[in-house]
């Protein structure tokens, strides 16, 4: 069976509810600076340190005998919810925003204008996890819709630890929406 590029299109492409700040960014610093620098202080590096600790237990956990795998997963779900009390609770204030999301690009609704060929700096927050990352992306489209406007962005030197968070992030939503509620 062969798929066209819209049915590609479709299969990796997931809506989801996340935190989401977008700031436009000149051309220059899109192309050299980090996007990490953009962060949000110590709190921002917890959320992305907690990130990495979860995703090296669960590749550990794929090793581990049903009881233990237990044991990990209660161990696992009571560290989350020390983190949801004192680093989340910095972020929980902000709105969720729908967006839709793809392994080189991401759709939104945004407040203001947005030119096509200017940059932007994201920080998104994948719920219900807290999974932080910062990147650069390139506007592709912006129409405006009813008070707003409609935006489509490429991500821009997105760097491999962030391609695996957003594959892995599309991959679960898909799951999800195949094994049902």
């Amino acid at each position: 069976m062969s798929t066209t590029p819209s049915d590609r299109r479709e299969f990796f492409r997931v809506d989801d509810d996340v935190i989401f700040d977008v700031q436009p960014v000149d051309s220059e610093t899109a192309h050299k600076s980090d996007p990490n620098d953009y962060g949000d202080g110590p709190t921002w590096e917890i959320l992305e340190a907690l990130a990495a600790i979860d995703h090296k237990t669960q590749q550990a956990a794929s090793k581990l005998s049903p009881e233990n795998y237990t044991y990990l997963n209660l161990l696992n779900t009571k560290v989350d919810l020390i983190a949801r009390h004192t680093v989340f609770s910095h972020y929980q204030h902000l709105p969720k925003t729908r967006i839709s999301l793809c392994e080189d690009g991401i759709a939104f609704k945004n407040p203001r204008m947005l030119y096509k060929g200017s940059f932007v700096q994201m920080r998104i927050i994948f719920l219900p996890r807290f999974v932080p990352i910062i990147t650069f992306a390139q506007i592709i489209r912006c129409e405006s819709r009813e008070n707003s406007y409609n935006v489509a962005a490429k991500f821009f030197r997105l760097d491999t630890r962030q391609q695996q968070l957003i594959a892995q992030t599309l991959i679960k939503a898909q799951q999800q929406s195949t094994s049902g509620p």
